[in-house]
């Protein structure tokens, strides 16, 4: 892959492609930004009714499933609303993990998600940090 196997001594050309790739890689990783904070969003905005999602959990999951394979499939190719799609998919992810995330703190272990939260932080930003290091 041309972002690790980097030549010193090449000609442009391999620089071109090489900054394509690069820049493919940094909107990747704000997509992924983007996505983790729409369902953080999801499970903040719904964590007080986590026994309505529990009892919906199931329309809740088939809705993911439709917006997954159906709404992501129609979508492609139609700037804005495939992004649209990807982060009500991500929003609708998050308020699924309510009810995972409301019997961690009803168990006293609401330290454990901000945890996870912070090593996710720590983990992305050294991807990004050893992957765009000229």
């Amino acid at each position: 892959m041309a972002l690790y196997d980097r030549d010193y001594t090449s000609a442009e050309a391999e620089s071109v492609q090489e900054g394509a790739s690069v820049a493919f890689m940094k909107k990747t990783y704000q997509l992924m930004g983007a996505s983790m904070i729409a369902a953080a969003a999801g499970a903040f905005v719904t964590m007080p009714y986590a026994v309505v999602v529990q009892e919906y959990k199931w329309f809740i999951f088939g809705a993911e499933l439709l917006i997954l394979f159906f709404g992501l499939s129609m979508s492609r190719g139609k700037p804005g609303l495939n992004l649209a799609m990807l982060f009500l998919f991500t929003f609708l992810t998050g308020v699924s993990l309510v009810p995972l995330l409301a019997s961690f703190i009803g168990m006293g272990n609401g330290a454990m998600i901000g945890n996870a939260f912070f090593d996710d932080f720590y983990t992305l930003w050294c991807i990004k940090y050893l992957c765009y290091q000229q």
